[in-house]
């Protein structure tokens, strides 16, 4: 064999070279535990085009519930029962009743029909449930419509979510 003596500070010529790949600083920040999670989620929003608009979708969706959820708290708060807990407790159980209600049949549905249509549907018919709202701002003294606007909306609500997360395997691969 042929050994090459290789002196700690001057590399001859014939000495074999060890080359080390660069790792780009974009690569280095994707190997970090608190950074890597977030940048693969946004090259997934980045090149699923479909899934973006579906989280964006998500993303309006979830803030217009949770904001007239808000209101419709304030309107309980700011009425003829402020201060009671059956009234607050009213909000709670027209919210989630629905849903424990339906949510047999809302999975049907999200199977059976087409899910994109079903989610169009029942979100132009929120549309419809949160702009009548308005109407129980000029009759201030019945708290019943605001009970039962707020049960049609998360009905329809539960008819929304199952056909959204059977879509979501579909717009990543």
């Amino acid at each position: 064999m042929n050994e090459i003596e290789v002196s700690p500070l001057i590399a001859p010529e014939d000495a074999p070279r060890v080359t080390q790949k660069k790792i780009s600083w974009s690569r280095r920040i994707m190997k970090l535990p608190f950074i890597g999670g977030f940048c693969d989620y946004y090259l997934l929003l980045s090149r699923r085009k479909i899934f973006l608009y579906l989280w964006m979708s998500g993303l309006v969706s979830t803030f217009g519930c949770f904001f007239s959820q808000l209101a419709i708290t304030s309107l309980i708060e700011k009425g003829e029962y402020a201060g009671s807990g059956f009234a607050i407790a009213g909000i709670f159980l027209a919210s989630y009743l629905p849903s424990i209600i339906l949510m047999p049949l809302t999975g049907v549905v999200a199977d059976t029909y087409d899910r994109r249509k079903v989610m169009i549907i029942s979100d132009i018919l929120r549309v419809f449930v949160v702009i009548s709202f308005m109407y129980v701002l000029f009759v201030p003294r019945l708290h019943w419509p605001l009970y039962l606007l707020l049960a049609l909306q998360m009905a329809f609500n539960s008819f929304f979510d199952p056909c959204r997360e059977a879509i979501i395997p579909l717009a990543v691969r």
